[in-house]
């Protein structure tokens, strides 16, 4: 009987290790510019963890409401990264700049590319260079206030964006003041 056992555990033992999927890495940054200072989750993917190119970087905009904790686990962003290997970079935008935790893609300002604007293309930019990412391979996506400063981005920043999603966003300038 301790034979069969142990050899029933041996063998469990080597189907989990089989089946054992890699997974990647969260890291926790901080990203400062003109336009202010936020906290940035990045999901790094085993394989470019190990070592192999990132595929693409992917922008990711939460809505109101929301943090980075909640977006990615209501998407499963996570699981979309590791799967095609691309860098995920969540930025958080905190209650101090918007109660709400909304980006703020109706000021006039960010609508012409500057201030929060601003500040997430730059955050795409050093971040491209940090996780080596293909230079033209950046996408944008949000929901809701994400999903339209995403647009923002696309409209403002064409030339560092190779696609844009929103979900429950707005097209750009449809709107030029919070409701």
């Amino acid at each position: 009987m301790k034979k069969f056992i142990l050899t029933l555990l041996s063998a469990l033992l080597s189907f989990s290790a089989m089946t054992q999927e890699l997974v990647g890495k969260w890291e926790t940054n901080w990203h400062s510019s003109l336009y202010g200072i936020r906290e940035i989750k990045v999901y790094i993917p085993a394989a470019v963890a190990q070592g192999a190119t990132p595929r693409a970087l992917v922008l990711g905009l939460h809505g109101c409401l929301q943090n980075t904790f909640v977006f990615n686990a209501g998407a499963s962003l996570s699981d979309y990264a590791e799967q095609n290997q691309v860098i995920l970079v969540l930025p958080e935008q905190p209650e101090i700049v918007n109660i709400y935790r909304c980006w703020s893609w109706f000021l006039s300002s960010t609508q012409n590319g500057q201030g929060e604007a601003a500040f997430l293309v730059d955050l795409v930019r050093s971040y491209e260079k940090k996780y080596n990412t293909p230079r033209g391979k950046n996408y944008v996506f949000g929901m809701s206030a994400g999903g339209a400063m995403s647009m923002v981005l696309a409209n403002c920043y064409p030339q560092d964006f190779k696609a844009a999603a929103s979900h429950h966003g707005i097209p750009y300038r449809a709107m030029m003041h919070a409701l």
